[in-house]
């Protein structure tokens, strides 16, 4: 009996160790002064603000290196106001809970039946729902264009959205795919069944109740708190470029700025169910809901949520939500088993990512011992080879001209020793198999799982602590390689074409032939395609340039002059390329021309039409923008 005493008291004082987690205030300090200051150093970041709240406490809170790198003003957590991208759809998110409380809003409702000034067309049979929204899946095509903008009109969310409303390209339900836009239409029904314009109504049902003085959705800033707002940093040439405030159109997905001490207030409020002093922001049970599964990828993919990311990674429950403009990068984690809430923000460029491997750090530091690895299964190198090929995010642009991102963002999966091997920007991953659709990676517990149709093809990859989107299988005729080959191909024909035809021109004026020889291809013939090559080139050349910047094209709306002049070159061209087919329909049955010069002219005739069939499919034939 002695013995099962003992034992049962050994396994309570094991699961006491586990389950709860002591951390040291002093010793967490000195961690995170180090962790976070080598991380300042290597990516060259002028500041970061950090807080850390458990059991209801503030245990850190923190500022980091430069709020003004010029001025040598330090972040201050209490007052330096940081932008958080998209951690503000927490903030809708909370109020369309408040809606459903209220009987307001119905999450299984078609969204239409809420909206007054545009409706969602019905491209498919199945509805829009407030919870496709929330999760992410409503099926709708990704915009960045005017993501961002350079100065702020002020148009109401409902102007916006008409204008920029995305296409619906898959049925909802189906698979999650991160829209900007379907939280800012979940905002937008917000103020509908409220009565109340955003920003009113965020500002006196949670932000004032949540005591959060130095948060606003506003933009700009209100006067009082420009000073306290954070300069954004580009590090360029060996110095930091302050970089302009970024304007968010649509704001409620991602336009607040805030500090670590509001955020502190604002996790609290979360992991204390909905309550937050003597308010209660959300009932228990809605946040709870919020907590719900809404559908998974596939087995061992963490789940969709009601609004929440589930970001759970080294065997811990992390819910939460990132947020990326171009120069702060920031993350709320929550870890509810632990009572803990984790928020970081950097001011500048290459913060991006990082906030990732800080809370990593984090919890391996002060949570993880031994992680036992699933045991992998054999399958033959021939089962294998079903998985590979490209890959590309199905979060991407389908109706404009942003669409070549798919193109540009895709992914290779090959097999490597009986492994899957996948690289991403240079980023080198071995997968090995632990059933036949579930993948582990090597030395980790991370998940890649794959979905096959019913004929047994592979369809979709999905990564393990990424639910907010799938990674499509690309056709041939969209593959990364295929569409540079066409493109070298036109290249090489049309500078070929510009320089060699001149070329033989002058050295042919000095001479004349000793005996009867083949004539040349008359000279309007070779100067439509010798235009038609300059036409072509020059889009190329002027497209690198206008989309080749990222800045350019989330800046854009719609985009500016330079752009609508690119997007002129494909109908001249295929002007042009038309009276090449004419052309060649009258030369082709003269033989007193060139039998090379005809077989010549038709292979350019044939890569101009492919090159015209490329235009079209990536958009770039018209004015594909809003």
């Amino acid at each position: 009996m002695k013995k099962l005493i003992l034992l049962f008291t050994f396994l309570v004082g094991l699961f006491s160790v586990h389950g709860k987690v002591e951390i040291d205030s002093a010793r967490l300090d000195a961690f995170m002064e180090g962790l976070i200051a080598s991380k300042l150093t290597d990516n060259n970041i002028a500041g970061a603000t950090a807080c850390i709240v458990k059991d209801g406490e503030v245990i850190l809170l923190e500022g980091y290196g430069y709020r003004d790198v010029e001025e040598k003003l330090p972040v201050n957590p209490q007052e330096t106001m940081f932008r958080i991208a998209s951690i503000s759809k927490m903030f809708t998110w909370v109020a369309v809970m408040q809606m459903v409380e209220q009987g307001k809003l119905d999450l299984d409702r078609d969204i239409n039946y809420y909206l007054e000034d545009f409706e969602i067309p019905d491209t498919f049979e199945e509805p829009i729902t407030m919870t496709h929204l929330m999760s992410h899946t409503p099926g709708f095509e990704d915009i960045v264009l005017g993501l961002f903008a350079e100065d702020l009109a002020g148009e109401p969310l409902n102007e916006l959205l008409k204008v920029q409303l995305p296409e619906r390209v898959r049925p909802p339900g189906i698979h999650a795919s991160y829209s900007n836009h379907g939280t800012a239409l979940a905002a937008h029904i917000v103020e509908i069944v409220s009565g109340m314009e955003w920003n009113d109504y965020v500002e006196e049902y949670i932000i004032e109740p949540l005591d959060m003085h130095n948060t606003t959705f506003r933009q700009p800033l209100p006067e009082e708190m420009i000073d306290k707002l954070s300069k954004g940093y580009r590090f360029a040439n060996g110095e930091m470029i302050e970089k302009p405030f970024e304007y968010v159109p649509l704001s409620p997905a991602g336009g607040a700025t805030t500090t670590a001490e509001d955020m502190a207030n604002f996790m609290r409020m979360f992991l204390q169910h909905g309550k937050f002093e003597d308010n209660t922001i959300l009932d228990p049970a809605t946040y709870d809901k919020m907590l719900e599964p809404v559908m998974y990828h596939a087995p061992m993919v963490n789940p969709c949520l009601y609004g929440f990311m589930d970001m759970s990674r080294k065997c811990q429950k992390i819910i939460g939500h990132g947020g990326d403009t171009f120069w702060f990068h920031s993350l709320m984690a929550l870890m509810p088993e632990h009572n803990i809430g984790f928020f970081i923000s950097f001011n500048s460029e290459l913060g991006g990512g990082l906030y990732m491997d800080v809370l990593d750090i984090f919890i391996k530091h002060f949570f993880i011992k031994d992680q036992k690895l699933t045991e992998p299964a054999e399958f033959e190198k021939k089962y294998l080879k079903n998985f590979t090929g490209k890959y590309t995010p199905n979060r991407h642009p389908h109706s404009d001209y942003t669409k070549i991102l798919s193109l540009i963002n895709q992914t290779e999966i090959s097999v490597k020793d009986e492994m899957l091997k996948t690289e991403i920007m240079g980023d080198v991953n071995y997968w090995l198999p632990v059933d036949s659709l579930i993948f582990r990676e090597k030395h980790s517990c991370k998940i890649l799982a794959f979905e096959q149709d019913d004929r047994g093809n592979i369809t979709h990859a999905f990564k393990g602590s990424w639910p907010i989107m799938a990674f499509s299988r690309v056709p041939f005729y969209e593959s990364q390689s295929l569409n540079v080959a066409v493109l070298l191909i036109a290249i090489i024909f049309s500078l070929v074409t510009l320089l060699f035809w001149p070329i033989v021109f002058f050295a042919r004026r000095n001479y004349k032939p000793l005996r009867k020889t083949p004539k040349a291809l008359p000279f309007n013939v070779k100067f439509t395609a010798w235009v038609a090559a300059i036409i072509l080139l020059c889009f190329y050349i002027f497209l690198s340039f206008s989309i080749g910047d990222p800045d350019k094209v989330v800046f854009s709306a719609p985009p500016g002059s330079g752009m609508v002049f690119v997007l002129l070159l494909p109908f001249i061209f295929i002007i042009l390329t038309a009276i090449m087919l004419y052309n060649n329909y009258k030369i082709l049955a003269i033989k007193e021309f060139r039998l090379r010069s005809r077989l010549y002219y038709i292979i350019i005739s044939i890569i101009n039409i492919i090159a015209i069939f490329q235009m079209y499919y990536w958009n770039f034939i018209g004015f594909n923008y809003y």
